[in-house]
């Protein structure tokens, strides 16, 4: 497990590219950094254009969630599932956000939803959430309707899609992203969600997310129940069945080759290609 060192005052444009970490619902997958932003994600599917690109540019859209003072960070996945754990010591506190995308066997969901908990593990830690997508792979940047709920990020574009936050916390509208800064304790827990194109922004508490974490968990540990192998290499081998698991589409049983765009396959290489097709030689 590799520790990421991150300063708030003088955070990198780009994380390193192995502080990034993969979560999805077998539809669409997320990148998400261990400074606790989401990198890249397309909604509702792998080949829609991104809501979150800040991996390719920081000005194509973000959901962030960091202390506001210096700190380290680490990222694991809770055992034999994918669902992402980001842990964040500061000199005051601890504090940990659970990242995961609901899902659940034998039941379609009409959106897209990105989970975040956030738990206070010791100390008191402030925080500071940072949500701006921008739409069409950053050249669509929304406008906000700020409601009781929390925020609905419109899109200009021809379908008239949407982006929902939906957070107890209260919010503001800042050079054109929203932005929230609370202190969480030790034993406190706050949940954000992440819905794409409902038709209201519904109460956080309506969403469930400690229900929705225990399908996610019993889902991803079901499907690995097939998987017999148990020598010394099992947990090697179980992460990568499990990120390979993450590339398929479930309405067709499609494998993309990778769920981002634009990347390089090498550092400092030509063939920047978009790689969410299934490749069948692959």
């Amino acid at each position: 497990m590799v520790v990421h060192h991150f300063e708030f005052d003088n955070i990198k444009d780009y994380p390193p590219i192995q502080s990034c970490s993969l979560i999805g619902d077998n539809r669409t997958a997320l990148l998400i950094s261990a400074d606790g932003n989401v990198v890249w994600g397309c909604f509702p599917n792998f080949d829609n254009p991104s809501s979150f690109a800040a991996i390719l540019d920081p000005k194509a859209g973000h959901f962030r969630i960091r202390p506001t003072h210096r700190y380290l960070s680490h990222q694991r996945y809770e055992s034999e599932t994918n669902i992402l754990i980001t842990e964040m010591s500061t000199s005051v506190g601890v504090v940990r956000i659970r990242d995961f995308m609901a899902i659940a066997s034998g039941r379609r969901l009409p959106t897209a939803e990105l989970h975040r908990i956030i738990e206070g593990v010791t100390g008191e830690v402030e925080l500071e959430i940072s949500f701006a997508p921008v739409f069409l792979y950053g050249q669509s940047k929304p406008h906000y309707t700020l409601t009781e709920n929390g925020v609905i990020a419109h899109f200009d574009d021809p379908e008239k899609k949407r982006a929902v936050l939906s957070t107890r916390l209260p919010l503001t509208v800042e050079q054109n992203q929203i932005t929230a800064r609370f202190t969480i304790r030790a034993g406190e827990e706050e949940s954000v969600v992440f819905d794409w194109n409902p038709p209201e922004v519904l109460p956080v508490e309506a969403y469930r997310s400690v229900r929705r974490l225990h399908e996610a968990r019993h889902y991803w540990i079901r499907w690995l129940e097939r998987f017999q192998y148990f020598g010394r290499y099992r947990e090697m081998a179980v992460r990568s069945l499990l990120t390979l698991k993450l590339l398929c589409y479930d309405p067709t049983g499609a494998i993309v080759a990778a769920p981002t765009t634009s990347l390089p396959e090498w550092i400092g290489g030509k063939r920047n290609w978009d790689f969410r097709y299934s490749w069948v030689r692959d």
